[in-house]
């Protein structure tokens, strides 16, 4: 049995130095998916070396295409992590997990007649499969997530949460 409540526990270690390379437009093994929800434009940036974790994503204004020429200027950029924040995190027994860019597939797939991004990636024994789509004449983005429990050898009983750390302040980016 598996049990899914919000989780209150600290964030995963982020490691500073690796805000130069996500901050670089062009690194090996880098790929971009571009999603517009009315005057909202989504970039989810993913990546197979694990620098941070592998399936993050960027929101810019969609009337104003100057500023998505810079990561730096997406609206949940934040000071010190950049736009790490974006990331999924899964909570499993105490231990955080995040999409790890060697273990993390990607590609277009099409939600409801709606082209979407999909990440499958696992935390532990558990298979997660991101989903991310615009919602039609809407300015809002649908994150949909769900867990597999597809390599437990036996029924447990685990505690499960997921976390979608919020933006910085000034930032309008919502979980």
């Amino acid at each position: 049995m598996l049990v899914c409540p919000t989780s209150n526990l600290p964030a995963a270690p982020f490691d500073a130095a690796a805000l130069p390379l996500l901050e670089r437009s062009f690194f090996y093994g880098r790929e971009y998916f571009a999603l517009r929800g009315g005057r909202v434009q989504m970039i989810v940036q993913t990546d197979k070396a694990d620098l941070a974790p592998a399936v993050l994503y960027l929101l810019f204004d969609a009337r104003d295409s100057s500023q998505s020429k810079s990561k730096a200027t997406a609206l949940n950029f934040g000071d010190g992590a950049g736009f790490v924040h974006s990331a999924l995190e899964v909570v499993l027994g105490g231990f955080t997990f995040t999409a790890l860019g060697h273990e993390t597939e990607t590609r277009w797939t099409v939600v409801e007649g709606v082209p979407a991004v999909e990440a499958v990636w696992w935390a532990g024994g558990l298979r997660v499969t991101e989903r991310i789509f615009a919602l039609a004449d809407c300015d809002a983005f649908v994150r949909r997530i769900e867990i597999a429990s597809v390599n437990l050898a036996a029924p447990s009983r685990q505690r499960c949460g997921f976390r979608c750390r919020r933006a910085p302040a000034s930032s309008a980016t919502a979980c």
